[in-house]
C-alpha cells in the first residue's frame, strides 16, 4: 500500500485528531516519519498550520534534504488535509501566529440584527395598541475585537457599533471601545487586569432574553448584563475582584465588585455568586457623579444556578440591592412594544429585588425552546416627581411591580449563524399612582459571529 493511500486510510479510520496524528506520522513509511513527527509535535504544542505554511514545511524539510513531499505533491496535498481535519474549528479567527515568538492574534465579532412588531398595553384597554409598529435594525452591540496574544500577555480591543464617550460615560449614538484592556497570566498564580471590561457582577450568562440590547431581563428580575468600565481586576479558580472607576468619575471611591463563578461541572453548567459596593461621598466633586446623591452607600447582591437534565436546563437568577442603578448594574423598566425598553426613575435610596427563570429544552443540536418568566419591586426611593400620572417618573416611596414573560425558539442555521423568533410581554404597575403600563414584543433576531 503506498503511503498516499495510507495516508487517506488514516483519515477515515482516526476516532480522535491525536490518533489521525499518530497514525499519519507512522504510516507514511520510514523514509517520510521525521517530517510527520515535527508536524506531531508543532501540533501537540497547541500549534495551528495553514496550507500555506504546510505547503512550506513540506518543501523545506532540513532533515531528508531532497523532502519526499517535493517528489510527491500529491502527498504533500493529503499531509495538508490530514493535518486541517485534526486541527479542532476555532471560536476566533487566527489572523497571525508566530510560535517561535510565542505571538498570537486572533480576530472575532458578531453582527446582530432584528425585525418584526410589537403595541403598547395599557392599563385602560389591556390590548395591544391600534397604533402597533413594526421594529427592524442593528443591535448597538454588534461587535467586532482583536485578542493580541504576547507569551503570557494579553491584549485585547473590542470596537462596539454604539458606544458611550470614554471620557464622560454620555451617549454619543457612535461606534466606539468597548473593552480595551491588558491582562498577564500568572498560570496557577491567577491573572491580572487592567482596562475598560465588564464588571465581575454582572449577570454572567443565565439570560437569553435579547431585547434592549441583549439585556431582556433587566429592571424584570436581572441585573444588568453588560457593565464596561476601567478597572484593575485580579482573578484566580473562578474568584474575580476588582476596583472599579464607575462611568470615569474622578475624586471617588472605587467600587469594589467581587464574583465567584464557574461552568461545566457535572450536572450544573453555570453557577455564580457575587456582590458589589460603592460609597457616594458629598463632598467629592468632579466627573460624572449623580448630582442628587449626597453620601451614601449603594450596593447589590447577586446568585445564579443553571442545572442541565438531559435535554432540559433551568435556569434561576436572584438579586437584591439599594441604589444599583447609580453604577448601572440595576434599574427599573417597564415595556414600550418596542425592541428597547422604557426606564422609570424612582429617585435615590431605591431598593430593589427580584429574580428570573428560563426553562429550555433542546430538540437537537440545532433546535431548541426557551419558557422565561420574571419578576422585580422597586421601593423605597424618594422619588423623581409629584405627578403620579407620570410612567417614566415615580412618586417619593412608590412600589413598582415589573414583570415579563417570553418564548423563543433558538434555530442553529449553521455554526456561525443563528436566528432566533422571539415574543415577550413586559409591563410595569405603578401602586401608589394605579398606573401601568406593558408592551408585547415579537421579533427575530438574527445573528452572525465570525
Amino acid at each position: 500500500m503506498s503511503g498516499v493511500e495510507q495516508i487517506y486510510q488514516a483519515i477515515s479510520k482516526a476516532k480522535s485528531k491525536n490518533l489521525l496524528i499518530d497514525f499519519a506520522c507512522k504510516s507514511g513509511g520510514a523514509i517520510f516519519y521525521k517530517e510527520f513527527e515535527m508536524l506531531a509535535n508543532a501540533y501537540k504544542r497547541g500549534a495551528t498550520r495553514s496550507f500555506s505554511r504546510l505547503w512550506r514545511f513540506s518543501r523545506h524539510s532540513h532533515h531528508l534534504g531532497a523532502s519526499p513531499f517535493s517528489t510527491f505533491p500529491s502527498l504533500s496535498l493529503s499531509c495538508a488535509l490530514c493535518a486541517a481535519l485534526a486541527v479542532p474549528a476555532l471560536a476566533e479567527i487566527q489572523v497571525y501566529n508566530n510560535d517561535e515568538k510565542a505571538i498570537k492574534v486572533n480576530l472575532y465579532g458578531a453582527l446582530l440584527g432584528y425585525t418584526g412588531g410589537g403595541g403598547i398595553t395599557t392599563q385602560q384597554s389591556g390590548d395591544i395598541n391600534k397604533d402597533s409598529q413594526y421594529i427592524a435594525g442593528i443591535q448597538v452591540n454588534s461587535r467586532i475585537g482583536i485578542d493580541t496574544h504576547y507569551d503570557k500577555f494579553m491584549l485585547k480591543l473590542e470596537i462596539g457599533a454604539q458606544e458611550p464617550s470614554m471620557t464622560s460615560g454620555a451617549t454619543t449614538g457612535m461606534p466606539g471601545i468597548r473593552k480595551f484592556f491588558g491582562q498577564y497570566d500568572f498560570g496557577k498564580g491567577g491573572k491580572l487586569l487592567f482596562g475598560r471590561n465588564d464588571s465581575p457582577t454582572v449577570e454572567g450568562g443565565f439570560n437569553s432574553d435579547f431585547l434592549h440590547q441583549d439585556t431582556g431581563s433587566t429592571g424584570f428580575g436581572s441585573v444588568i448584563t453588560g457593565n464596561r468600565d476601567t478597572q484593575l481586576a485580579y482573578s484566580n479558580a473562578g474568584v474575580s475582584i476588582a476596583l472599579i472607576q464607575d462611568h470615569y468619575t474622578i475624586r471617588e471611591v472605587p467600587r469594589v465588585s467581587v464574583a465567584y463563578q464557574f461552568r461545566n461541572k457535572g450536572a450544573i453548567s453555570n453557577f455564580k455568586v457575587g456582590a458589589t459596593y460603592k460609597y457616594y461621598n458629598a463632598n467629592a466633586s468632579g466627573g460624572t457623579r449623580p448630582a442628587s446623591v449626597g453620601s451614601g452607600h449603594a450596593w447589590n447582591v447577586i446568585a445564579g444556578v443553571k442545572p442541565v437534565f438531559g435535554p432540559v436546563s433551568l435556569s434561576v437568577f436572584v438579586n437584591y440591592g439599594i441604589n444599583g442603578d447609580l453604577y448601572g448594574e440595576q434599574r427599573t423598566s417597564y415595556g414600550t412594544g418596542n425592541f428597547n425598553y422604557g426606564s422609570i426613575a424612582t429617585g435615590t435610596d431605591t431598593k430593589r429585588g427580584g429574580g428570573f427563570f428560563e426553562l429550555s429544552y433542546k430538540a437537537n443540536d440545532a433546535l431548541s425552546f426557551t419558557l422565561g418568566a420574571g419578576y422585580q419591586l422597586s421601593y423605597g426611593g424618594n422619588g423623581a416627581t409629584a405627578n403620579r400620572a407620570a410612567i417614566t417618573q415615580a412618586v417619593a416611596n412608590e412600589f413598582v411591580h415589573s414583570y415579563k414573560v417570553s418564548f423563543q425558539v433558538p434555530y442553529k442555521v449553521s455554526k456561525n449563524f443563528t436566528i432566533v423568533p422571539h415574543i415577550g410581554w413586559y409591563n410595569s404597575y405603578l401602586r401608589k399612582a394605579d398606573r401601568q403600563q406593558g408592551g408585547i414584543t415579537g421579533v427575530v433576531r438574527f445573528r452572525y459571529d465570525i
